[in-house]
């Protein structure tokens, strides 16, 4: 231990002459002012029962309401540990035809067999008039493709 530490404690131990009758007093002292003082009665409250009332009803509408049910959803979706297992994203379209797809990653093109095939590197992709190319673009690359030959590109402009 440290000498102050010590120096500390030491004072900590010693008692002020007549302490112990300075604190009966204090506590006589502070015992006939609590007695002597005049009681205040609180006013009443009445805000209180009021927003209760209010808050019971705002929790039933939001219970009862589309939303809120919607609300309380998604707070125990949030909260429940129980995970649902993924189910595959695609098997198949639900009609005939090639669907043109926008990703993060570029343009697919995704098949009735549900089969998919990037387009490659392109920023956006939407089809021609006549869907008979897919135009794409990256950049300030402007481009026509042709969906059925694997992706050759039909004409670009820069």
């Amino acid at each position: 231990m440290s000498a102050e530490t010590e120096l500390q404690r030491a004072l900590q131990r010693i008692q002020a002459p007549d302490e112990l009758e300075a604190q009966r007093r204090a506590w006589t002292l502070v015992r006939a002012a609590q007695d002597a003082r005049e009681p205040v009665e609180w006013p009443r409250r009445r805000l209180r029962p009021a927003l209760i009332a209010a808050t019971v009803v705002v929790i039933l509408a939001a219970a009862v309401s589309p939303p809120g049910r919607a609300l309380v959803g998604s707070v125990h979706d949030a909260f429940t540990s129980e995970k649902v297992k993924a189910r595959p994203a695609l098997t198949s379209l639900p009609a005939p035809g090639t669907l043109l797809v926008n990703a993060k990653s570029g343009p697919w093109l995704v098949r009735f067999d549900g089969s998919k095939r990037s387009l490659g590197t392109w920023s956006e992709a939407s089809w021609s008039p006549q869907a008979k190319y897919v135009a794409v673009t990256r950049g300030h690359e402007v481009a026509a493709i042709d969906p059925n030959a694997k992706g050759a590109i039909r004409w670009s402009l820069a």
